[in-house]
């Protein structure tokens, strides 16, 4: 018999159709023809592709159910349904886009081992394009192939794109039907849903999920436990964390040093050294397990931030003593640590013992050393350390520019703080808040007035919102300029913007205001400010106490000064020199030498204009 032609079969598809009964027929009229029509294209497919189907009258006449015979035609080869499931998209969607038709597809497809990464790719976009429930799957388990197997490894790929998609009730449902089949679960999948519900923050899911695996007879390999412990220490839950790990070792599962590092680390974060500390030593040591790199670098990167540069020293020396090869990260906190102390010398040392290693320092490394060179206002080094990282073919990033940026605001050197910036627009980095607030910042510690407040409309223009620090320091130039109206303007667009002001804001509208004579409004904002829970620093105190002594109200200036010592604040030179000048000036001669003694024995060096105000002082009360 001759095969029929693509038209001879649409003929026949015609013919079919025109003889369909009326969907307004009862119930006792002839069988629907469905069966007949979805043979029909089967054989089109199987025979000539899809290329046939596209005539108007198919498409009109296509339907769940015909659509549905179609996929379950076991005589159709994968590739052919997967072209007509692609043909259905272009031209019936609603039809292709329907769950059952996914989960039958993928299932066909994954009978063949070397189409599994398809029916991956189709089950993810049923998943996440069209955010299919499992439930919804569920309900068309009756329809799939009898073939356990593949209904594992179907409900296993939907259970990893579920866990991974971080849709955690899919997950589980899938998790739970899998358990009533008594299916095996591998490790891999176990794994991934613990990462996703780690990642989550669903750590009570995560201990509930583990228990089933326990109860599965599955065995819990260690990363389990260091998912759960990781995800509890996160949470600040390290308690809890402590309480998993001694009921896992009281079943026979050993944690591995990665779990303690976790517990160590959430230690640490907390400020409590000591007791991650006392983790190592009691816990870690007795148990057998080995400490690692991980274990010194999380322990001195906290020592070096809590600036017991001497104990991480002490803690390196030990783990090579241990005979552990140090990695980039330890030796990049220790050069941190150093450069933090202000130990630079110290701090290169390292970098070379990191390179002689055999180790290739990163841009951390670069960027903690050109920190601390920059803080030492060593900004020729800190230039050549750049220039440095860039022959090794390390190129600088945002940060370490700002770095630099910041460290020439603080030199001075406010020119070349605009070339970096220009160096940074020509790269393409973007300029944030931060750089511009840096710039404005140092242009108004140069009283360089105009060109910081054109840098900061101009950020402005350019879609960066201010910051507290920006703002500040166009406050602090409105009022050095003696415009308050203007630096009220802009402390009151502040709070428009949801922007906190700082003590410093404050700190420069009372002096502002101070230097204007207008102490009661310097006063309200003072009270403003400790009614916000900002507290007066010793910048604050030094405009009071100059404010007094301006108005030869002594009295109250050494109060102020009293009530610095009792809030536990330093004074500065500035201070120590505004309230002697103020006494000597008053004729409180006795005083002002009182103070300059206290002065020295805080070991506050005077400058020049003191030691002439003192003469004179002296001079004038011995006249």
């Amino acid at each position: 018999m001759r095969k029929k032609k693509p038209l001879a079969l649409i003929r026949s598809a015609k013919s079919i159709i025109s003889s369909s009964p009326s969907p307004s027929l009862p119930s006792s009229s002839p069988p629907s023809p469905s069966h007949e029509l979805a043979g029909l294209i089967s054989e089109t497919i199987a025979r000539y592709g899809c290329g046939p189907l596209s005539p108007s009258i198919l498409v009109s006449r296509l339907n769940p159910r015909i659509t549905h015979l179609v996929f379950s035609d076991t005589k159709l080869r994968s590739d052919s349904l997967l072209s007509f499931f692609n043909w259905l998209n272009d031209h019936k969607p609603t039809l292709g886009h329907r769950p059952g038709v996914y989960c039958i597809l993928a299932c066909r497809l994954l009978k063949e081992n070397d189409r599994s990464s398809v029916a991956k790719g189709l089950l993810t976009s049923l998943a996440n394009d069209i955010g299919c429930p499992f439930s919804v799957v569920e309900s068309h388990m009756d329809d799939l192939p009898a073939d356990s197997e593949v209904l594992r490894k179907f409900v296993l790929l939907l259970f990893g794109i579920y866990s991974r998609a971080k849709m955690m009730e899919h997950a589980h449902q899938a998790f739970v039907y899998m358990k009533k089949q008594g299916w095996k679960i591998d490790a891999w999948s176990c794994k991934a849903f613990l990462m996703a519900l780690r990642a989550s923050g669903e750590m009570e899911t995560a201990l509930e999920f583990l228990q089933s695996v326990l109860d599965s007879g599955l065995e819990a390999t260690p990363h389990y436990m260091v998912i759960i412990v990781d995800g509890l220490c996160s949470k600040g839950e390290i308690k809890k964390a402590i309480e998993f790990l001694d009921g896992m070792s009281a079943r026979g599962f050993k944690p591995n040093i990665f779990s303690y590092n976790s517990l160590v680390e959430a230690h640490c974060k907390n400020g409590d050294i000591d007791r991650a500390f006392e983790v190592l030593d009691s816990v870690v040591d007795n148990s057998g397990v080995e400490r690692n790199v991980a274990t010194y670098t999380i322990l001195i990167n906290a020592l070096c931030n809590s600036g017991k540069i001497d104990k991480a020293e002490e803690l390196f020396d030990d783990m090579k003593k241990r005979g552990m090869v140090g990695d980039v990260y330890v030796y990049t906190s220790m050069v941190h640590g150093n450069c933090k102390c202000g130990n630079i010398k110290r701090a290169f040392a390292l970098l070379d013992e990191s390179i002689d290693a055999g180790l290739t320092p990163n841009a951390h490394t670069y960027g903690a050393l050109i920190n601390g060179l920059c803080k030492l206002g060593q900004m020729k080094a800190a230039s050549t350390v750049l220039s440095e990282m860039q022959k090794k073919g390390i190129d600088y990033n945002q940060i370490i520019l700002h770095t630099m940026i910041a460290g020439y605001c603080k030199a001075g050197d406010i020119d070349e703080a605009f070339n970096l910036m220009a160096t940074m627009e020509k790269k393409g980095i973007k300029l944030d808040v931060y750089t511009y607030s840096t710039i404005i910042s140092g242009l108004g510690k140069l009283d360089r007035f105009e060109e910081a407040k054109r840098l900061f409309y101009a950020m402005v223009d350019k879609g960066v919102s201010p910051n507290a620090v920006s703002y500040t320091t166009l406050v602090d130039i409105h009022c050095k300029e003696g415009n308050l109206d203007e630096a009220m303007r802009v402390f009151r667009e502040m709070g428009r913007n949801s922007i906190r002001p700082t003590v410093c804001t404050y700190n420069a509208l009372i002096d502002g205001h101070c230097k204007k004579g207008k102490m009661g409004v310097a006063y309200k904002l003072w009270e403003e400010m400790e009614s916000k829970e900002l507290k007066s620093d010793v910048y604050t105190y030094t405009t009071w106490i100059h404010a007094n002594c301006t108005q030869d109200k002594m009295d109250e200036a050494l109060k102020l000064f009293t009530e610095i010592r009792s809030r536990d604040l330093l004074p500065n030179v500035v201070t120590f020199t505004t309230l002697i000048s103020g006494l000597s000036r008053n004729g409180k001669t006795d005083d002002a030498l009182r103070i300059y003694d206290e002065m020295v024995a805080a070991g506050v060096t005077p400058d020049d204009q003191l030691y002439s105000t003192l003469v004179s002082t002296l001079y004038a009360r011995d006249s």
